[in-house]
């Protein structure tokens, strides 16, 4: 009887936790799509300019409640002289706090996108 007590109440705590950390990777899922697209139609759709695009990032990252800095998100545009193709990258660092009641870990990634154009 004790085992199975003990047995529910490990497999309760492995369910809350795998919870707490599946709702913040969807959140980091969804903010790396955007960066990913923000970046690959932003010669098409909007301003490349790099203040505008650390400005989206900033705001959307802000949305999906992470933690971002405007130094985490560099831009980097280069213009081949012989072919004239552009290139586009960005890479954005961000962080999320898990909360796990009695501590809370920190997540920290970089997202990276590139397009020519």
């Amino acid at each position: 009887m004790l085992k199975r007590i003990f047995l529910f109440v490990v497999i309760g705590s492995l369910f809350f936790v795998g919870i707490q950390f599946a709702s913040v990777f969807f959140y980091a899922w969804e903010f790396e799509d955007f960066v990913k697209d923000e970046v690959k139609y932003a010669p098409t759709r909007e301003s490349d300019e790099t203040q505008h695009l650390v400005e989206h990032v900033l705001e959307q990252g802000h949305f999906y409640e992470l933690e971002t800095e405007p130094g985490d998100i560099t831009v980097r545009k280069h213009t081949d002289p012989g072919s004239g193709i552009t290139t586009l990258e960005v890479d954005a660092g961000y962080g999320s706090p898990v909360d796990l009641y009695y501590f809370t870990y920190r997540i920290r990634r970089t997202v990276g996108a590139v397009t020519m154009y």
